[in-house]
């Protein structure tokens, strides 16, 4: 059983044993004698002793936590002797067979490069000098196609900016040795401190560096001038755009606050509003939260939508004035509007947490023949243009007194697994605050439909009391069809028919029209054009 020591290396508390400890100081207090009349001697050692302690990191795991002498050892071999540094004179002579003997390390180390963002060699991030190394090339080629990629693709800064975040940085002496391939010991830490001493003092290196970022800056102070020029020749345009799109918006606002229709709607038949405060009552569950919900949306929307009609005025006529204080009052403004508006949507949240479906299976009369017809009713409350099934929540619903009309229904026609009678299937779903109320609202939707001897017809549109509240209410509608009997579907079927299974995989607004036999496959045509 050998003794163990706690050492600190380079700010890691490593648990060595203490034979490899003893050998270790040793090798350190040699170094240390060799650098301390060196410029940067210091810096050399903190560098040398980061690298042993990511060397023993690399030797430690769960199952081996203490640093032995073998360990100290090999990494002693992978840093190099003392003895190889005494005559620096000597060693710099012969950079030539070192540089070989480094090449040979690096293959036998097992070294490779490792990609970083060179601070040394940088004009901004240091991603270009960093990537170019790595492959080995000039940076000068990369930093131009990142300029290109500017200026005619768009996509240079972003991706500038992406590699910035993803690649580290080579802070420290071996990171840089890494991002060379250079093998990370003592004889290359020296040569890296030493050349860094030697670079802070070049002053010709110092002026290239600045007359690169000096081209950098003036690409940038070009791009600006042009961006300047733009908004000289098209700034008054954009201002009255700008003005007549904020005007806009906030006659639309004004009518919102005044309970008017205010919601704008692409239909069918173009731009329609519709009443706000309508669909208000329907949606949130007291007049408090209605309340706090238009007084959200006015401030999160209309902030935004004034800020833009002060900015086409300033454009317009040239104003300079900076109102720097009113920009904070109406962002301080905004963010209210916006925790009004989050607030409202987290009460609302609540009452779709749970769903419910009610189910009800219907026998009806067989019809005479092996095939039933299927229509629908004439629309008392929606247009009958409303065709190839679509849910158009603001189009197909109908608020009334007492009662909302939902005109979005679905029917589905599926095979009669267990019988050889047609029946139907009235799915009725819907949220709630609990599983009760969910239930509840479920079994209250209304919906319509009846027989006439071969002939079902259904509604297109189902309906709910305005007490019970939208949450989501919905109904679907499934037809069993028994094997070898068969359905036909008139023209306005597809109103509320919707992605029916067939053989030939022929789409909804394809299907009406034709009759549709049940077979072991699915529902083939047995009235289609080939």
């Amino acid at each position: 059983m050998n003794k163990t020591v706690a050492a600190n290396i380079s700010g890691i508390i490593f648990n060595i044993e203490e034979l490899a400890y003893e050998k270790l100081g040793q090798y350190l207090n040699t170094i240390k004698g060799y650098f301390k009349n060196s410029e940067g001697g210091d810096e050399i050692m903190i560098d040398i002793e980061a690298r042993i302690a990511e060397l023993f990191q690399e030797r430690v795991s769960d199952n081996k936590q203490v640093i032995t002498l073998a360990d100290v050892e090999e990494v002693i071999a992978i840093m190099g002797q003392p003895e190889e540094y005494l005559d620096e004179e000597a060693t710099e002579q012969q950079d030539s067979s070192n540089r070989n003997k480094e090449a040979h390390s690096t293959t036998s180390s097992g070294e490779s490069k490792q990609i970083f963002r060179d601070p040394d060699s940088n004009i901004l991030g240091g991603v270009c000098s960093g990537v170019s190394q790595y492959f080995g090339f000039d940076p000068l080629w990369l930093r131009l196609l990142f300029v290109i990629l500017f200026f005619f693709f768009g996509t240079g800064v972003l991706l500038y900016i992406i590699l910035w975040i993803i690649i580290p940085e080579a802070k420290t002496t071996a990171d840089k040795l890494k991002m060379r391939g250079e093998p990370v010991n003592v004889d290359n830490i020296r040569k890296n401190v030493k050349e860094r001493f030697e670079d802070a003092t070049d002053i010709d290196t110092k002026q290239a560096t600045d007359k690169a970022k000096n081209a950098i800056e003036q690409i940038f102070d070009y791009f600006k001038k042009f961006i300047t020029a733009f908004f000289q020749v098209f700034g008054k345009l954009i201002g009255v755009a700008f003005i007549a799109a904020g005007a806009f918006a906030i006659f639309i606002l004004i009518n919102l606050f005044m309970g008017n229709d205010a919601i704008i709607a692409v239909t069918d038949h173009g731009l329609q509003l519709f009443s706000y405060s309508e669909y208000a009552s329907l949606i949130f569950a007291s007049s408090e939260q209605e309340t706090m919900a238009l007084i959200g949306i006015i401030t999160a929307v209309g902030i935004p939508i004034v800020s833009l009609f002060l900015a086409g005025i300033k454009l317009l006529l040239d104003i300079k004035t900076n109102l720097r204080m009113v920009g904070i009052a109406l962002f301080v403004l905004w963010i209210g509007g916006l925790v009004l508006c989050g607030t409202v949507g987290i009460q609302l949240g609540k009452e779709f947490t749970n769903d419910a479906e009610v189910t009800e299976v219907l026998a009806i009369e067989q019809p005479v023949g092996d095939t039933l017809m299927l229509d629908i009713m004439d629309d008392v409350h929606f247009s009958n243009h409303f065709r190839n099934h679509h849910e158009y929540f603001i189009e197909l619903t109908k608020i009334e007194r007492k009662e909302t009309h939902f005109g979005f229904p679905f029917l589905d026609i599926r095979e009669q697994p267990s019988d050889s009678v047609f029946t139907i299937e009235v799915r009725r779903m819907s949220h709630g605050r609990t599983q009760k109320e969910a239930i509840n609202r479920a079994e209250n939707i209304r919906y319509d439909w009846n027989q006439s001897d071969s002939l079902l017809t259904f509604s297109p549109f189902f309906s709910i009391d305005n007490d019970e509240k939208f949450r989501g209410q919905h109904i679907e509608i499934i037809v069993r069809v028994p094997e070898g009997k068969a359905v036909h579907l008139s023209d306005r079927m597809d109103r509320i028919i919707y992605d029916i299974g067939n053989v030939t995989r022929t789409r909804d607004r394809r299907m009406t029209g034709k009759t549709w036999t049940m077979t072991d496959k699915g529902l083939e045509c047995i009235d289609c054009d080939l």
